[in-house]
């Protein structure tokens, strides 16, 4: 509820006293929002995103409930996770053969996104 509650009471306030970059980040690019040029965006912009993974419908007139942000918020973490395990700068890497043909492996070996390339494989049924 606080969250709720300070994106309508101080909407011009900068997200990241919040949230950490890796949350607002990995919201803004599974949403197709454009990041920002510099700095971070306004905390009702991305307490708005966050609800839209919840099922909030973006109108101008309407804020989010506590409901759509909560599962919204749900979702952030889990995204937030991934970046930070598979995103651009993470060293770590799947010690395991995800499919089972070496194709994961070494794709990765030759400077894959793991996060894309898992992307592609769940696509292709092959994880």
């Amino acid at each position: 509820m606080y969250i709720c509650h300070m994106g309508r009471e101080c909407p011009e306030m900068e997200c990241e006293i919040i949230f950490e970059p890796s949350e607002w980040k990995s919201v803004y690019v599974t949403l197709g929002l454009p990041l920002p040029a510099a700095g971070c965006p306004k905390l009702n912009d991305v307490v708005r995103a966050i609800a839209r993974l919840g099922g909030f419908v973006d109108r101008p007139k309407n804020h989010p409930g506590t409901q759509t942000l909560w599962v919204g918020l749900q979702r952030c973490y889990d995204l937030s996770n991934a970046c930070n395990a598979f995103g651009t700068g993470s060293k770590k890497i799947p010690r395991r053969n995800l499919c089972g043909t070496g194709t994961c492996l070494s794709l990765i070996a030759k400077g894959e996104n793991p996060l894309r390339l898992c992307r592609l494989l769940t696509l292709l049924s092959c994880h």
